[in-house]
């Protein structure tokens, strides 16, 4: 079905095991930043999952 579309974190765990250390690194490092900014209410889900997407570089 072409309407489905993934969970981010379903898409990073599932490319985890192709991923380098560095974008590990670098998803780490801004989740860390969305759970800072989620304090303050400058929190936002689409970084969230533009993230996660870039991460497992997702091209769907």
């Amino acid at each position: 079905d072409s309407s489905f579309k993934p969970y981010p974190i379903k898409l990073a765990y599932e490319a985890s095991p192709r991923i380098s250390v560095k974008a590990l690194r670098a998803l780490l490092k801004g989740l860390y930043e969305i759970i800072l900014d989620s304090r303050s209410s400058k929190g936002d889900i689409w970084r969230f999952r533009d993230l996660c997407i870039t991460y497992c570089g997702y091209k769907g």
